[in-house]
């Protein structure tokens, strides 16, 4: 590429081929579109942009940070082409990636994101392997997809859904990670995330469930048990109830903010395995301590249920959402 803004593009490669690409200076793009054999690209210097998917130049557009039912991703573009492993360096300066499954041949799909590689999605079975990203977009297709995020880099990386019924499992994150569910019921489950971090889950649309803890999604279902009816009831039960034991939260290290959209949306956060006596505070929209270095900000939801420990445990209510 050397000086200059240049547009790359891939439209396809040879089976068994390598192909480098380099950028070098200024503000280049990269479009691989098609490629069988192996393509390394390397963005250089300043602010790269690189698009895989088979539209040229055309993304399925972005939902705001807020719970708006009339904002969709739109299908758009499919990485059904990618059928060798792409291997991306965004150099330095600030550089974007943009992955679009939205309108992939065969609707529901299953995805990995680790720090450096992202597979599923109908990419060929090598995947993407990333590195110097400072932003990674990714779009689902309109299926029922589960998306499994291993962990994400220190930057920021954004995942939509697109519509059916999903789940989300994050086993870890970093940086800043974004999902949103938009349309029908989706179910986030959010085991550990680290320091520093921040996990944004938007329900959008429909009925979402957002499950916090090690276990998830099993949680300690069931306010009573059978024959231990709440208090009023002919079955209730005289000596306290002693629930399951499921899951602790002490892994959730950073920050996650969860607003449930439209519907009726529930929050689950068992801490019902933890063994340590623990303190903490929930207003009608965070829950505080239990833990948590940074806690849990919540907005638009209907149910909340919060699963204390197994040892003396203080939890101080000041207000609940409405």
């Amino acid at each position: 590429g050397q000086n200059g803004n240049d547009t790359i593009n891939v439209d396809g490669t040879g089976v068994g081929s390598t192909s480098n690409l380099n950028g070098d200076a200024d503000n280049d793009s990269f479009h691989i579109r098609d490629i069988d054999g192996r393509v390394y690209v390397d963005g250089g210097d300043n602010d790269d942009n690189i698009y895989v998917t088979d539209v040229t130049a055309t993304l399925p557009g972005a939902i705001p940070d807020l719970p708006d039912t009339t904002q969709r991703t739109t299908p758009t573009g499919s990485v059904d082409l990618i059928d060798a492993l792409l291997d991306v360096d965004g150099g330095t300066g600030s550089d974007q990636m943009y992955v679009d499954g939205s309108d992939t041949a065969a609707q529901g799909s299953s995805a990995t994101l680790t720090p450096t590689t992202l597979n599923g999605m109908n990419l060929s079975p090598a995947g993407i392997v990333y590195d110097n990203l400072d932003g990674l977009t990714i779009w689902m297709d309109a299926g029922n997809n589960t998306m499994t995020v291993n962990d994400t880099h220190e930057t920021t990386t954004s995942i939509y859904m697109s519509d059916g019924t999903d789940t989300v499992d994050v086993n870890d994150a970093s940086g800043i990670l974004t999902v949103y569910g938009e349309e029908a019921a989706d179910i986030f489950n959010v085991l550990k995330t680290n320091p520093g971090s921040t996990l944004n889950l938007r329900g959008n649309e429909d009925t979402d469930t957002f499950n916090i803890s090690s276990a998830a999604p099993t949680m300690p279902y069931g306010d009573y048990p059978a024959g231990a009816g709440p208090p009023g009831t002919d079955d209730y039960a005289s000596t306290p109830l002693v629930a399951d034991t499921h899951g602790i939260i002490d892994a959730i290290d950073g920050l996650v903010d969860i607003d449930g959209g439209s519907e009726a949306d529930q929050l689950n956060i068992d801490d019902s395995a933890n063994p340590d006596a623990k303190r903490g505070t929930l207003t009608s929209n965070t829950l505080r301590g239990m833990g948590m270095p940074e806690g849990v900000n919540y907005t638009n939801l209907e149910d909340l249920n919060l699963w204390l420990g197994t040892q003396s445990d203080t939890l101080y209510v000041v207000s609940t959402h409405g």
